[in-house]
């Protein structure tokens, strides 16, 4: 490792902008054009660490940086990925805050000045962050808005919603450094949701703080890790973070809103936590929540998500079993239309299956009974049906039928 260019003789800047990059030199000059009208050395330095360039891109990255005597430029021989350019970053930097910036983010116009103001008047806050707008790759048009949650009041509300997902920005946040370092730094672990996995720890102990502000241009890009993972379906890294919070927190911590005087508090956590399981394709990770009691009122919903994981391991008798176990009558509508998927596959009972399907609604629907088609290709069959009534001039037979396939696999769907 080598630091080019350092800021040696600047006393005590209290912000560090971190900004990790490779082999990105000119969205990083956008990003650097934007820091040059908006840092006061005075009061902040960036960070810039480049995790192994090539040659080629890193004279380019060196040339930009020229003139900027508040950048300390740090090069990395090799590439190690973006957890460990973070790290690296926050070794070197000066400040006791860490602002991230992405290498193809810009900073917008007065955060540097809200950041100090609110340090002032929230001396207790370990976590800044404000909201994003996003534009295209381009940077030129407005793609939405991506506004967050204050969770300064409710800091354990937080930990509980990060068990279902992200609720948090990365981009543009800003951390105390010593909260950062004490809690070990980025995850170099994991591959991507890096960021996740980060407020995933901070969370138990940290508080944080939301401007009303945005904080960062945020660059849609769709050929990023996290969204090249998410269209080929991996989302191992969302596993490990969800296991990672299991085995650092109670499930009273994690599942605050549950009434724990109940005994059927930790049934319903349970449940929750097969669902999210069985969503982040883990279905053995699911099972192993959802075994156990199966009676009581609400237990269809484990036994439907414990069916609906057995049957995409391809466990379909374990998966028959389970439904059977209660009576046909007593049968919610999703444990019967999962059962007759797995039991009658014939075409008398197409259009009995259809209807059950039909009546179903949820993402939990959708998932569950598209891994449990899958073992059988019904939706060929359906499509095929739905063709003929659709020739036969049974507009309606057929348009339950086209949305029972379009459920089950758009893809073969007209």
């Amino acid at each position: 490792m080598e630091i080019l260019r350092s800021t040696d003789k600047m006393e005590g800047p209290r912000i560090s902008i971190l900004t990790a990059t490779y082999n990105r030199a000119e969205l990083l000059k956008e990003t650097l054009g934007v820091l040059r009208q908006e840092v006061d050395p005075q009061v902040a330095e960036v960070v810039l660490v480049d995790d192994g360039s090539s040659e080629e891109v890193y004279r380019k990255i060196s040339e930009a940086t020229g003139g900027m005597g508040f950048v300390r430029l740090i090069r990395k021989v090799s590439n190690t990925g973006y957890a460990d350019a973070q790290n690296v970053g926050v070794l070197h930097s000066k400040g006791d805050w860490i602002l991230i910036l992405d290498d193809d983010d810009l900073l917008m116009p007065g955060v540097l000045k809200a950041y100090i103001e609110a340090i002032e008047t929230y001396p207790q806050v370990d976590v800044f962050y404000g909201d994003l707008l996003c534009l295209d790759e381009k940077m030129q048009k407005v793609m939405g808005l991506l506004p967050y949650f204050d969770f300064f009041r409710s800091p354990e509300g937080l930990l509980c919603l990060l068990v279902f997902e992200n609720f948090l920005p990365h981009p543009g946040a800003m951390v105390r450094k010593r909260v950062l370092q004490e809690i070990g730094g980025y995850n170099k672990a994991l591959p991507r949701a890096v960021d996740y996995e980060l407020w995933s720890r901070l969370a138990g102990s940290a508080r944080f703080k939301h401007l009303d502000r945005f904080t960062v241009k945020y660059r849609l890009n769709n050929c990023g890790l996290s969204a090249r993972a998410l269209r080929s379906g991996d989302l191992s890294a969302e596993r490990e973070v969800l296991k990672g919070m299991l085995k650092r927190y109670s499930l009273e911590r994690l599942f605050l809103w549950l009434d724990w005087s109940s005994p059927l508090a930790r049934g319903r956590a349970a449940e929750v936590l097969g669902a999210m399981f069985f969503l982040l394709n883990a279905p053995e990770e699911a099972i192993g929540h959802l075994e156990g009691d199966l009676s009581g009122r609400d237990a269809w919903r484990r036994r439907f998500l414990l069916s609906s994981s057995l049957a995409s391991l391809g466990k379909l008798d374990d998966a028959i079993r389970i439904l059977e176990e209660v009576p046909e009558g007593q049968r919610h509508p999703k444990e019967r239309a999962l059962y007759y998927l797995l039991k009658r596959p014939n075409a008398q009972h197409l259009e009995l299956i259809a209807r059950e399907a039909s009546r179903l609604s949820g993402h939990i629907r959708a998932e569950a009974i598209k891994e449990a088609v899958r073992h059988f290709g019904y939706h060929l069959t359906l499509l095929e049906r739905a063709k003929c009534y659709r020739g036969q001039g049974l507009y309606s037979e057929a348009l339950v039928l086209f949305k029972t396939v379009l459920q089950f696999d758009p893809k073969n769907a007209e």
